[in-house]
């Protein structure tokens, strides 16, 4: 399964019914999503925000926890890729960007610096349960 742009509109209740609604499909083995920090999101709402809020979808989702956010919903956190990261390994950033680029991953592990990255997820099974004991 893949949902690219889609999960940053979310409230954080929006995010974990669909984190548990696709991981009640045992069908759907893994899970790719972007996700950015609270920092990574307070930058965008500063630079882009307004035209989003403006036309009612403003940019709201971006967990605390990062990746793990989404454990308690049925996903083990396979791996994080750093947008930044990748974007300099394809020579596709100015110089200060470059720069940037060379500070350790947080894999969005840490919500008070800026990342913006892809994640997969392993179905670690059905989680019906899970959604009612948050």
């Amino acid at each position: 399964m893949v949902s690219e742009g889609l999960i940053i509109y979310f409230e954080a209740d929006g995010a974990a019914e669909l984190a548990s609604d696709l991981s009640a499909q045992l069908t759907f083995r893994f899970w790719v999503t972007d996700l950015t920090s609270p920092a990574l999101l307070k930058m965008l709402q500063k630079a882009i925000g307004s035209p989003l809020v403006e036309a009612g979808s403003p940019l709201k989702f971006a967990p605390h926890e990062g990746p793990e956010f989404f454990t308690r919903y049925g996903w083990k956190v396979v791996e994080t890729r750093s947008l930044l990261q990748a974007a300099a390994k394809l020579k596709r950033l100015s110089f200060g960007m470059r720069l940037l680029s060379l500070l350790p991953d947080p894999g969005g592990r840490k919500p008070d610096k800026p990342w913006g990255g892809v994640c997969v997820f392993e179905n670690s099974g059905p989680t019906r349960s899970r959604l009612t004991t948050k």
